[in-house]
């Protein structure tokens, strides 16, 4: 069912999380008030799914913008179509011919390339972190499923500090859960952190 007093349609996904979004074009310009119900929706619901729909790469950068400042990956090598606030990737070279195909992923739900190339893979359907190298090697794997503090179901996204905390956000469970390294841990089996941005008020 729709927002109350929305300008367009709002389907709840699941009891605690996520929401369709439907009616609005974001190739075209939008006017504030529609943006204030998108924000608003955003708040409330989290993940905002919207139909499949072409947005040019500037289009995308402009409505990024309207949410607040918007992290520049480290690694530009992968920025795409001349926008720095994009990041590209893909096993498609540009003529949509398959590069390579990965093993060992079943639903990845979220992807973290590191400033040494490793690439972490936070797989839905496993519940698990997933590490792998440039090449696509499986290097390491942990994570339970499950509902309990420490257990993970439907990892929709993560993120790491700068003191090396990792923060999870699990559609399913409704929750974020931070995990701190163990003393002596080691730092292979570690996600490095985020490139951090200074914190900044938003709307």
């Amino acid at each position: 069912m729709g927002a109350a007093n929305s300008p367009f349609p709002v389907r709840r996904l699941t009891p605690s999380l996520g929401a369709e979004i439907s009616g609005v074009v974001l190739s075209e310009n939008m006017d504030d008030d529609v943006f204030r119900a998108l924000y608003q929706a955003f708040l409330r619901y989290q993940v905002l799914l919207f139909p499949p729909q072409d947005v040019p790469p500037a289009r995308q950068v402009a409505f990024a913008r309207r949410f607040g400042e918007v992290q520049v990956h480290v690694m530009n090598q992968y920025h795409a179509d001349g926008f720095p606030e994009l990041y590209r990737l893909s096993n498609l070279d540009e003529n949509g011919k398959v590069l390579d195909v990965w093993p060992n992923i079943r639903d990845p739900w979220d992807v973290h390339v590191a400033t040494d190339q490793s690439v972490w893979v936070a797989d839905g359907a496993t519940n698990k972190f997933l590490k792998f190298d440039k090449k696509g090697k499986l290097l390491y794997s942990w994570g339970t499923f499950g509902q309990a503090p420490g257990q993970m179901w439907g990892v929709h996204q993560f993120s790491v500090d700068s003191e090396g905390n990792l923060y999870t956000a699990e559609a399913f469970n409704g929750r974020i859960q931070k995990f701190r390294p163990r003393r002596g841990a080691d730092l292979a089996k570690v996600i490095p952190p985020d490139r951090q941005l200074p914190l900044r008020a938003t709307r």
